[in-house]
């Protein structure tokens, strides 16, 4: 699963200074319009056209510091999603460099920078970048660090590293005020990393430390069970796979 920037409407800014041939020229809503311009040829998929806004904007240096950053990660992200991902790498450390940004756009830049790692198949730089990203989210969006630590987790399992893709996710569970829908999907995910692992006495042990836990919901549950069943199954100990199945059966589906 990949991150993604929440979309930001910029405020209206109301003054913007740049240099310009050796004097300085006051802006109005010339670097709110830059801005709109480049998200424009973006949403076209003219990335290039679009960095040439978002290069503009960047020139800039009167505005808020997270402003700043968001039109230095867009350059980035033009590079990104045109696969040239070197100096989109560059571009992003650059907008996570900026002095005064807040956690937000720290955990946001980070995720992306683990996204392009990713792609470029650089697990190791992707899994810091995106565990970065989680440490820097703020409390109040416990989503941002869960789909970091989430992600994190998936480099390590292409990697074959189960045990730590599984630290990462009991992390992503473990997190406060996360929503419960977010917190099952985390705790059902550790049972079923050891499933692909074919690593079945630990989807047991997994499934067992969670099935009567009563604050999840009835479905997970169910869904724990089964997997305990299964997990007998393909150890070729079918007595007691049936006996675990019919234990799923009669579990209550809501």
């Amino acid at each position: 699963m990949k991150f993604s920037a929440v979309t930001v409407i910029f405020s209206k800014w109301t003054l913007c200074a740049a240099a310009l041939s050796g004097t300085v020229a006051i802006y109005g809503d010339t670097c709110q319009e830059l801005f709109k311009n480049g998200e424009i040829l973006r949403g076209r998929r003219k990335y290039a056209e679009a960095q040439e806004c978002f290069r503009k904007a960047a020139e800039i240096t009167e505005q808020p510091a997270d402003r700043q950053a968001l039109v230095r990660l867009r350059i980035g992200q033009c590079y990104f999603w045109m696969k040239k991902y070197d100096p989109a790498i560059a571009e992003m450390k650059k907008a996570a460099a900026i002095p005064g940004i807040t956690g937000y756009y720290r955990s946001d830049i980070n995720a992306w920078i683990g996204n392009t790692y990713k792609d470029m198949k650089k697990y190791d730089a992707a899994a810091a970048a995106y565990e970065q990203a989680a440490r820097l989210a703020p409390a109040s969006l416990p989503q941002m660090s869960f789909n970091a630590l989430m992600n994190a987790a998936s480099c390590r399992k292409i990697q074959g590293r189960w045990s730590e893709a599984a630290v990462l996710i009991k992390q992503a569970s473990d997190l406060r005020k996360l929503p419960a829908e977010l917190r099952n999907r985390a705790l059902t995910a550790i049972p079923e990393l050891f499933m692909e692992a074919r690593d079945y006495a630990a989807v047991i042990r997994e499934s067992r430390l969670l099935v009567d836990r009563r604050e999840l919901s009835a479905p997970v549950r169910k869904k724990l069970q089964t997997m305990i069943g299964k997990a007998y199954f393909s150890m070729q100990k079918f007595e007691q796979a049936k006996t675990e199945l019919k234990k799923a059966e009669t579990m209550p589906d809501k």
